[in-house]
């Protein structure tokens, strides 16, 4: 069976078919749903009651496509090129984890957070340091882009070279897949279990009082 597809998620929720979904894959398209990252550039809305006379797809054909996207003041939401259609603006996430799962390529500044939640998501990085910060933003971006993780990019050169480094990561799978590996290699999701075993070995214990 091939692995679902965030589309796929679509057609089998309006046509109310029962799909086998690994752990992660389902994880990956609930994120994407949720995050309103998932591609229904050609998908049509219908109801369920009407789904069984649709083609398994739920697509457009070229032609109908073609002609939505010549037509009047809605052309635009047909478009998969239109910039509404190309970025979704949201207000604050409280279901980061999701977000950061369904994500491809991050781009943000480097607090200490991005240490942590990038690379326990796996999640290739351009980390633009922010330049009042003193110098640890810098320290931390350089961490992960000295072990393969995230592209450094300082705050004076974003306007020259963001748009490129990001054309050209997503553009390159291959180089993203290897970042991936390299993020996960850097996560440390027992941190907190490691520290308290410190502090409990300075204070005099053996560390295995505590839980994992």
């Amino acid at each position: 069976m091939k692995q679902p597809t965030p589309r796929d998620a679509l057609t089998t929720a309006y046509k109310k078919n029962v799909v086998e979904l690994s752990d992660s894959a389902a994880e990956e398209i609930r994120a994407r749903m949720t995050t309103g990252g998932f591609d229904d550039d050609l998908a049509v809305r219908i109801t369920p009651k009407k789904a069984g006379h649709f083609p398994a797809t739920l697509l457009l054909p070229p032609d109908r496509l073609a002609e939505q996207q010549a037509g009047g003041t809605w052309s635009e939401m047909f478009n998969p090129q239109a910039l509404q259609n190309r970025y979704h603006a949201l207000p604050f996430l409280h279901e980061m984890g999701l977000a950061l799962r369904a994500a491809d390529l991050v781009v943000s500044r480097a607090g200490a957070s991005a240490l942590g939640e990038y690379p326990l998501f796996g999640l290739p990085a351009i980390l633009v340091p922010y330049p009042f910060a003193w110098r640890y933003q810098k320290v931390n971006a350089d961490h992960l882009a000295a072990r393969g993780a995230a592209v450094r990019l300082n705050d004076e050169d974003l306007a020259a070279r963001l748009q490129a480094e990001v054309r050209g990561l997503l553009a390159d799978p291959a180089r993203l897949a290897r970042m991936r590996s390299a993020a996960r290699a850097a996560a440390r999701p027992d941190a907190a279990g490691r520290l308290a075993r410190e502090f409990v070995a300075l204070a005099g214990g053996t560390g295995s009082e505590v839980q994992p």
